[in-house]
């Protein structure tokens, strides 16, 4: 089983760029925004805009790589299959088949660090923006009409 990172040690990892690449955030941020921080990689990859019968093979490659850079980093343990292979994915994710799909879910320290580094992609709504109360905003202000505009030409 691969080691697991705690958040410190993810936020680290989120804020280094040498060792994650804007790939590697918005496939983390494709998870946090779906359904219990998990997706098939197939749908990770339709969203990422890769098509073709196997949308998913970009990920594994990138996720491969990326748990690379993060190894030759930190003293981590990489799940290896029988075959003398890494599963990659597992330092990142929980993971498991459902039909012919293989679900991958967001390790929860890695949940907790996205936040606590604001790498979530999500973006606050109005109510949710602090904004100084001394000042001011102005409404109604006239703006000329596209007609007006036609005239001056």
């Amino acid at each position: 089983m691969a080691s697991t990172l705690s958040k410190k040690q993810w936020s680290e990892i989120l804020r280094n760029t040498e060792l994650t690449h804007e790939m590697d955030l918005a496939i983390f941020q494709i998870l946090y925004s779906s359904n219990e921080y998990k997706a098939y990689a197939s749908q990770i990859g339709i969203l990422l805009g890769y098509q073709g019968t196997h949308p998913h093979a970009p990920l594994n490659s990138e996720i491969g790589r990326y748990a690379k850079r993060i190894a030759r980093f930190y003293d981590i343990q990489l799940t290896q299959r029988s075959s003398k292979r890494y599963k990659y994915w597992d330092l990142f994710f929980n993971g498991w088949e459902e039909g012919r799909f293989f679900v991958w879910q967001l390790k929860p320290e890695l949940v907790d660090a996205l936040v606590d580094c604001h790498l979530t992609g999500e973006q606050p709504y109005a109510e949710e923006l602090v904004f100084d109360p001394e000042t001011e905003f102005y409404e109604g202000a006239k703006k000329p009409s596209s007609l007006t505009l036609m005239k001056e030409i």
